[in-house]
């Protein structure tokens, strides 16, 4: 700008000045050919022919004059335009905090007075250079905080570089080490059926004493699942009247409670067990009678070689107990306020009531007309107690279910009732289970039933005949218990 000044104060500058006035004098008499007045002083005939002739090449002449300026004058519009082409749009990744004075600078292309254009563009374009100096130092210095982390990790990732070579080196020794590794696999996999399947045999013959009245059959039991899997499942192949099915879609709650059994019993009896007992809480859930009666079998046949403790709230499991006559021992577990828990022995119910008729004949204050009053029917509930254990396996014989047993039992009101379910496993008249009683059991057997049947009106004089009475029914009930 302040060279364009120069040229056009000196005398090229007044020179291109007048080559411009008449430019515009020759613009006018070409616009206007038929007046030939001038425009400034407003003489007539002054722009005619010849004077247009003069004066064009008067501004031609001028203009070679002023070439200096004139060439002063394309630089500087030059210069304009080329500081309006670097103020162009801001980049679309400029951080945020630069779109003000970025957008400032750009709005420098609009300005169209030069001294205006020059003065803001080097104002602005100083907030612009200051403001992107600010934030290529702080990009510096993260790069360099950068590089002082990474220099940090360099002996360690040289140091994995090593551990590379290492194992590049050690490639073929790693194709034998996995070629072992599956082998050992396979015989683990091997090993492993093998003692499935011992499992599976013994849960097969477990489920065996379960199932009683189960159309459930339960075959081949196996193991599923990869080696990195953690939840390898045991699979239950079963098959519903001979047709394949899901273990979990087809049992029922009693029969999902005995697989659990079989699947856990044989475990816990395997030799490489360190406990020589077995400990089950409340096994029976669910179970139909003939199921529990197969489980107090089963856990029989374990109490040979393994100590049983089972824990229960159903009083199913300790009667098949002793309906089977199984040795065991039964407690009792109460548990009142305070916290306080007693534990005593449960007899069967023919010991218990016939350690009561002791008792009573033992006592020196009982007369003999409560003897008599009391000792039969003691004794009758002993003898009654036995018979139903021997009916009830009687007519189990016969295929018969729990269900119509009880209900057999149930109706029984007088012992002949009972003995002739537990001898003929059917109702018979009193001749003929007396005479039955005699010739299984001896005429005495025979005869006391008779006299506990009839109840008070047997007669006991003194405690003497009460102890030998007494034994007598202690030596017929165990002769009707092994009906």
């Amino acid at each position: 700008m302040a060279r364009a000044d120069d040229a056009r104060c000196s005398d090229a500058g007044d020179a291109l000045a007048r080559a411009e006035l008449l430019d515009r004098a020759l613009l006018v008499r070409a616009r206007h050919r038929a007046d030939h007045t001038c425009p400034v002083c407003q003489a007539p005939d002054r722009l005619d022919d010849e004077w247009v002739a003069a004066a064009t090449a008067q501004a031609e002449q001028l203009r070679e004059e002023a070439a200096e300026a004139h060439a002063a004058q394309q630089a500087l519009h030059a210069a304009a335009e080329e500081l309006r082409a670097l103020a162009h749009n801001r980049p679309g990744d400029l951080p945020e905090h630069l779109h003000v004075v970025w957008d400032e600078w750009a709005a420098c292309r609009g300005i169209r007075d030069l001294v205006e254009l020059a003065a803001a563009a080097e104002r602005r374009a100083l907030v612009l250079d200051d403001a992107c100096r600010y934030v290529r130092e702080e990009a510096q210095r993260r790069l360099a905080e950068q590089d002082d982390e990474w220099r940090s990790v360099v002996p360690r990732l040289a140091s994995w570089l090593d551990l590379a070579d290492g194992a590049a080196a050690a490639k073929p020794v790693l194709a034998q080490v996995k070629k072992a590794r599956a082998w050992l696999k396979d015989v683990q996999a091997e090993l492993r059926d093998a003692r499935m399947s011992s499992i599976a045999e013994q849960a097969q013959e477990i489920w065996r004493y379960l199932s009683q009245e189960s159309n459930v059959t339960l075959g081949a039991v196996t193991l599923n699942g990869s080696e990195n899997y953690n939840g390898r499942t045991v699979a239950l192949n079963v098959t519903v009247d001979d047709v394949d099915a899901s273990a979990l879609g087809v049992v029922s709650q009693g029969e999902l409670f005995s697989l659990a059994l079989a699947l856990f019993l044989p475990r816990a009896m395997s030799a490489s067990s360190p406990f020589n007992f077995i400990v089950i809480d409340d096994p029976v859930q669910s179970m139909d009678p003939r199921k529990v009666e197969g489980l107090a079998r089963l856990l029989d046949a374990i109490a040979k070689t393994h100590q049983v403790v089972v824990f229960s709230h159903d009083t199913r499991l300790p009667d098949a107990v002793r309906f089977h006559r199984i040795k065991a021992t039964i407690l009792e577990v109460g548990r009142f306020r305070h916290s306080k828990v007693t534990v005593r022995r449960v007899d069967d119910p023919v010991k218990r009531e016939l350690a009561a008729a002791r008792a009573v004949a033992k006592d020196p204050k009982v007369t003999a007309a409560v003897l008599g009053e009391v000792l039969p029917g003691q004794c009758r509930l002993a003898l009654e107690a036995a018979l139903q254990e021997s009916a009830r396996r009687t007519l189990l014989a016969t295929g018969m279910d729990h269900a119509t047993i009880e209900d057999h039992v149930g109706k029984a009101r007088e012992l002949t009732d009972l003995a002739a379910l537990a001898l003929f496993g059917e109702r018979r008249g009193k001749p003929a289970v007396y005479q039955e009683l005699g010739r299984r059991l001896g005429a005495d057997a025979s005869a006391v039933v008779e006299q506990c049947n009839k109840g008070a009106h047997t007669t006991i004089p003194d405690a003497a005949h009460a102890t030998r009475f007494i034994e007598r029914a202690t030596i017929t009930a165990e002769g009707l218990r092994s009906l």
